[in-house]
């Protein structure tokens, strides 16, 4: 049986989507399926279709044209019904009612803003967080009164919905925006170590790279009583300072001296980033003072070709370790992923000698997708006390299987 595309379109000229139905199908089943497609209750809208509203009793055949690839159908919302629901005594009646709007209205339609900024005094955080979400989806990029409504809840609403005001305010304002900027700076001010974290994380998504106030503030950052707002601050420098910057720089290597073991290594990743090869101090400081840290920061300011870098690396290599595994080992500890020097140093450059120049991927003798692979003896990857999760049942019945059959085996050699 043939079936009829339909095409559906707001008022506004914008397309909500399409569905097919049967040629036999009414009205009234095309107006089911808008509301399931919509998650609009069936109340709410209307059918037009070549400037007549469709009789529900109708069948579908009535309206279609040989001439036409699809029938063309304007859906008309009636928002009050929406309206209604969005004061209904149960919350999860408002926020369906909320995304609801969300969906059906046009951008920049000042009576659905209105509607959606009186949710905002809701007694209900997760109502609050929805009407922010909505609002930033029906607001029309720019809307001064929609930006300062989504600062104060950066200001003052819960973490959750601080998160989604900024959210809704990189859709509005877009990064960059002085308001964005300011109410995120703001909360690096805020006795909560989650606020500031939560800053921190947002400043490199909000501000523009060089920004001065950013970089300043992640400076000052970078000395908070609270760890994970040190390695956030040392990331964001990493993202959002020039190259070369002297204060940055200063005080990143202040941080290679910090307790915290991941506040070092964010520090170092972004020293690569911020420093110039001409900077002698970062340099010297990273290949004699802390010979750990060389293989974070080597590749991103430009020291190659240094015979002391080339000799760390190839011991690496040798030890199949990684940069970020050395950070962490024990002095004189043995990778668990050693298999031995030569095919430690085959599974980066290959069997061959006369092709390690060539990329690893390339030299194999056909296409194999993500490079070349060579057995690995497991037995050696996992420590003799490391005792496998219980709950593995996969894991376990595999290895039950196996000794199955390492005895069957056993037993057909023996003639039992």
């Amino acid at each position: 049986m043939a079936l009829l595309e339909v095409s559906l379109w707001s008022v506004g000229g914008r397309k909500l989507g399409a569905v097919e139905l049967r040629e036999e199908s009414t009205v009234k089943e095309l107006k089911y399926a808008t509301a399931d497609l919509l998650e609009l209750p069936p109340k709410c809208h209307r059918l037009l279709c070549g400037g007549e509203i469709m009789s529900s009793n109708k069948r579908m055949k009535h309206y279609y044209s040989q001439t036409e690839a699809a029938i063309e159908v304007t859906v008309v919302i009636s928002h009050e019904l929406i309206y209604k629901r969005m004061w209904d005594p149960c919350g999860e009646v408002r926020q369906a009612a909320l995304n609801t709007l969300g969906r059906a209205a046009e951008p920049g339609s000042k009576a659905a803003i209105e509607a959606v900024c009186q949710c905002l005094e809701d007694c209900s955080g997760e109502v609050r967080r929805v009407a922010l979400k909505t609002l930033s989806y029906i607001a029309e990029n720019g809307n001064e009164e929609v930006i300062n409504l989504l600062c104060d809840n950066v200001a003052r609403g819960d973490l959750f919905t601080k998160a989604t005001a900024i959210k809704g305010l990189m859709k509005v304002a877009g990064a960059g925006h002085q308001n964005l900027v300011c109410s995120v700076l703001d909360l690096l001010a805020s006795r909560k170590a989650a606020s500031r974290r939560l800053a921190m994380e947002s400043l490199p998504q909000v501000t523009m790279p060089g920004d001065a106030r950013s970089v300043k503030a992640a400076c000052i950052s970078l000395r908070d009583e609270d760890a994970k707002v040190r390695q956030l601050a040392a990331q964001a420098l990493g993202q959002l300072a020039l190259r070369g910057d002297p204060e940055v720089v200063e005080m990143l290597l202040e941080r290679l001296q910090d307790q915290d073991k991941l506040t070092r290594r964010h520090a170092t990743i972004a020293l690569g980033h911020v420093a110039t090869q001409d900077d002698g101090k970062a340099c010297g400081v990273l290949t004699l003072g802390q010979p750990s840290l060389i293989g974070h920061a080597s590749g991103l300011y430009g020291t190659g070709g240094d015979p002391v870098l080339d000799r760390f690396h190839m011991k690496l290599v040798l030890e199949n370790y990684t940069t970020i595994e050395n950070l962490e080992r024990e002095e004189g500890a043995k990778s668990k992923f050693d298999i031995g020097r030569r095919r430690n140093w085959e599974q980066v450059f290959g069997q061959n000698p006369w092709m390690w120049w060539l990329p690893l991927h390339t030299q194999a003798s056909r296409p194999i997708g993500d490079g070349v692979r060579w057995r690995v003896h497991y037995t050696r990857v996992i420590d003799e006390d490391e005792e496998l999760p219980a709950d593995e049942e996969g894991m376990s019945q595999a290895s039950r299987l196996l000794n199955q059959g390492n005895a069957g085996s056993a037993n057909r050699s023996t003639g039992r």
